[in-house]
């Protein structure tokens, strides 16, 4: 979850419509996992850069789902807080999969796979095993 104060609102001009708000800064002060996103954009021939900042990792099934001919996916990159990912601060790594564990009666436990080899476990360590029968790969970034 993100959060911004209308102090930090930037005014827009009409010509970009009423349905968009910008800001200087948001606040993230949840200590979880957040998702920086590069999607890349055709338009005739030009290519543009969009980046999608995303506070929960449900939302990339859908992301990618919703990705449209003119529009892919370039790279996916997680932010990890010094707890999870066993330093002394937050840390910004390029993602290669998500994986859900699901028990009934138990909070869900989410893997993180980064480039390198590294895996995050946020939930039960116990849980991520490769024969888990409710194991759902949320994600996996289109290169890997």
């Amino acid at each position: 979850m993100f959060q911004t104060y209308t102090q930090a609102l930037i005014p827009t001009l009409p010509v970009f419509g009423d349905d968009l708000t910008m800001w200087q800064s948001v606040e993230h002060t949840v200590h979880r996992p957040w998702f920086y996103v590069s999607v890349l954009l055709k338009e005739e021939d030009i290519v543009l850069r969009k980046m999608l900042m995303l506070s929960d990792e449900h939302d990339l099934p859908s992301l990618s789902e919703g990705i449209e001919d003119d529009c892919s996916i370039e790279y996916v990159l997680i932010a990890t807080p010094a707890h999870l990912n066993g330093g002394s601060r937050w840390q910004l790594e390029p993602l290669e999969e998500v994986t859900a564990f699901v028990e009934p009666g138990r909070p869900y436990t989410l893997n993180y796979k980064v480039s390198g080899g590294h895996e995050y476990v946020y939930g039960d360590q116990k849980m991520v095993r490769d024969d888990h029968p409710n194991r759902q790969v949320l994600f996996r970034t289109p290169s890997c």
